[in-house]
């Protein structure tokens, strides 16, 4: 018969195809799902089981992904198979999300020079101001359909630049931003091939971010701009290993341009190459002047309240578990204080936050300075604000994959299967059942992995997969 890892190279090669032809299924349903069809109309369900059969079969591919005779010629086949999915997904449907109406808007303000942060889409569509008249116009159904058109953006300077480009590319077009979005995701890849190259480990392990079904999902068919934050991260990861300081700092504040939480990945940047308090409080005042740089335009603006970062910092709770139970927790006991449990939420956020810094500067101290512990104590504290934060939504778990790539946990990867069930809430609550949603899928979602992180914690299950 076939000798073993002839066998087991198959089974990756077969797994792969399997994947192509499920996603093409998923990318046949997805005109299913245009704005115009009611909720109930859609087949949620149907998505909802594709996402976890995906999940299921790239599980196994993740699994079989070191078995392999020949890796070039097997990194070869799965670098094709996720870019010809992804580029296949370019042509999707947005699947019961539409943020990227949002993108697409804040890209059209942006790269006329007006700063984003001063008029939300409501301003825009009922005061009518004359700077943004022509835009307006322009712009159609993508000012109208823009979520939560009362708040101003949320999103910081370097994510708008992104979102500038797309529109100069080709105005308020979902495929041109896919197409930025493919660009940052390639330079992921090579950057995740190299890291793991220098670190010495198989680069057949960039499957576990190639073929990632949720990733793909969220990013290529609606239009999430995670992977944005990627080559920055990475790219701050291999200066601060050759040494390059400076330009390790600048590209962390690009990042945190992005996205705001790489700004916790910081300490271990300053552990790698310090020992010295000089070095230490120098790296911080560069480090803090870039990101000053680079958060002018939001300086420019008071924060009011229809500002979207005091919004998001103080009232967005969506699929949240551990954070209801801190919330819970704080509600009874301000009730026992006689306090109203109405500031439970506040002080949540705090605990929350100080809970996260104490955890981050943990994590900071154990660290080994070798770029290999620099992507584990990063997976463990991404994995930490992911879990313990109010807003537990698919695409934010997409903040791991890069550091899961280098260091594999199964607890983590397994939530790709799990996280899938967030969008039955999309079919429940037009139902009138969100109940169900808040009170058991929730849960389904995320207590087989608290038990599973728990079990790796004890080494009763191996961490690496």
């Amino acid at each position: 018969m076939f000798p073993e890892k002839l066998r087991k190279t198959n089974i990756i090669y077969f797994l792969g195809i399997l994947q192509l032809i499920v996603s093409l299924l998923l990318l046949n349903i997805s005109c299913r799902f245009s704005p115009k069809i009611p909720l109930l109309e859609r087949p949620v369900i149907l998505f909802v089981t594709i996402l976890i059969i995906l999940s299921i079969l790239y599980l196994f591919a993740v699994n079989f992904r070191l078995s392999s005779g020949n890796v070039k010629r097997l990194l070869f086949f799965i670098f094709t198979i996720g870019l010809v999915i992804r580029v296949a997904m370019l042509f999707s449907v947005p699947v019961l999300e539409d943020d990227f109406n949002r993108y697409l808007w804040d890209g059209a303000v942006s790269g006329n020079g007006i700063n984003p942060y001063v008029y939300s889409p409501l301003q825009v569509l009922n005061e009518d101001p004359e700077i943004l008249g022509t835009l307006k116009s322009q712009a159609g159904k993508i000012l109208n359909n823009v979520n939560h058109p009362h708040v101003k953006t949320i999103y910081p300077p370097v994510s708008q630049f992104v979102f500038a480009l797309s529109y100069k590319l080709a105005p308020f077009n979902l495929l041109a931003w896919k197409i930025v979005l493919l660009l940052f995701d390639l330079v992921t890849f090579f950057l995740l091939l190299y890291s793991l190259r220098i670190i010495g480990l198989s680069p057949l392990n960039v499957l576990i971010y190639w073929w990632n079904p949720l990733l793909i999902n969220e990013i290529f068919v609606s239009g999430h701009f995670e992977v944005i934050a990627f080559p920055f991260v990475i790219s701050a990861f291999l200066l601060i290993n050759r040494k390059f300081v400076i330009s390790a700092l600048g590209s962390l504040a690009l990042a945190a341009g992005v996205k705001l939480w790489p700004v916790f990945l910081f300490p271990l940047l300053l552990k790698k190459n310090h020992k010295s308090l000089a070095g230490l409080i120098k790296s911080s005042i560069i480090f803090s002047i870039f990101l000053a740089a680079i958060f002018i335009p939001i300086a420019m603006v008071q924060l009011a309240s229809s500002s979207g970062f005091v919004a998001y910092s103080q009232t967005w709770e969506n699929n949240s578990s551990l954070f209801r139970i801190f919330l819970f927790t704080g509600e009874q006991i301000l009730n026992y204080l006689s306090i109203h449990p109405g500031h439970a939420q506040r002080y949540t956020r705090v605990f929350v936050a100080l809970l996260t810094i104490a955890w981050v500067l943990y994590q900071a101290l154990k660290y080994d300075r070798t770029l290999f512990d620099l992507y584990r104590r990063s997976l463990f504290i991404v994995a930490a604000i992911f879990l313990i934060g109010p807003t537990q939504f698919p695409w934010y778990y997409t903040w791991m994959l890069p550091f899961l790539a280098v260091t594999p946990r199964f607890s983590l990867l397994f939530l790709t299967t799990l996280l899938p069930l967030y969008y039955l809430r999309y079919y429940l609550e037009p139902s009138g059942r969100l109940d169900v949603f808040n009170n058991y899928v929730v849960w389904i979602e995320f207590i087989p992995v608290w038990i599973l992180i728990v079990l790796e914690s004890r080494k009763k299950l191996l961490a690496n997969f």
